[in-house]
């Protein structure tokens, strides 16, 4: 009896089985940490798109603003053609614009927005709509859009590029709409040159849209 009892010893852990037990052990570690840092990159990845879009958004709602009141600038000594020829082409290319007008109309380059807008705060007694001068270009070394108005500066960061064109409406020809793309650099930490987002907005102006179905308005500058 004696004798079967220490036949039956109990048997140690060798220290081969205690190797592979902790490599084990590593390499499930070592799995846990990865998925871990991805969930973690992920929300932080997704925190910072929500951020950008949101300023974006910002941008596309100042530029729609500003374009809902988009008008040509026509100063009193122009002369009746040249206010014919403003209102019958409200919003042009910036490349065939020619700086000897004294008129202005809304001028479109893929890279630069730049328009009259009227102000609602008008003055009692103005016999004119009070125009204010508005500009929007991306500025590549801030890495963001800059909106220019009367001096000042309003950047919106985190935009890298903009493109705007120019089409008539499909519905009706003559009505003139601004298409909007903005693209926002959502990691801004990895240098990315490929758009990492893009937003897509189209813009009209409710007082360039009057001046064509409406041409009774145009006395106001006479």
């Amino acid at each position: 009896m004696c004798a079967g009892r220490h036949g039956r010893r109990a048997r140690g852990v060798t220290l081969v089985e205690l190797a592979i037990g902790v490599v084990l052990v590593a390499a499930l570690l070592g799995v846990t940490y990865k998925v871990f840092s991805y969930i973690t990159n992920a929300r932080k990845r997704g925190s910072v798109d929500l951020q950008e879009l949101q300023g974006a958004r910002f941008a596309i709602n100042h530029l729609r603003r500003d374009f809902r009141c988009a008008t040509p600038f026509i100063p009193k000594s122009a002369t009746l053609t040249q206010k014919a020829k403003a209102f019958e082409m409200p919003i042009v290319d910036a490349k065939t614009f020619t700086k000897g007008d004294s008129t202005i109309p809304v001028l479109v380059s893929p890279a630069e927005l730049h328009f009259h807008r009227q102000m609602y705060d008008t003055p009692d007694l103005t016999t004119s709509p009070v125009l204010e001068e508005v500009n929007y270009h991306i500025d590549e070394a801030r890495n963001c859009l800059i909106r220019t108005t009367a001096g000042r500066e309003l950047a919106f960061p985190g935009i890298r590029n903009v493109k705007f064109e120019l089409y008539g409406h499909p519905l009706d020809p003559g009505v003139p709409m601004l298409l909007v793309t903005l693209t926002v650099d959502a990691d801004p930490s990895k240098g990315a040159k490929t758009p990492d987002l893009e937003i897509t907005s189209t813009l009209s102006s409710s007082v360039i849209n009057q001046n064509i179905h409406q041409r009774s308005w145009n006395r106001l500058y006479y």
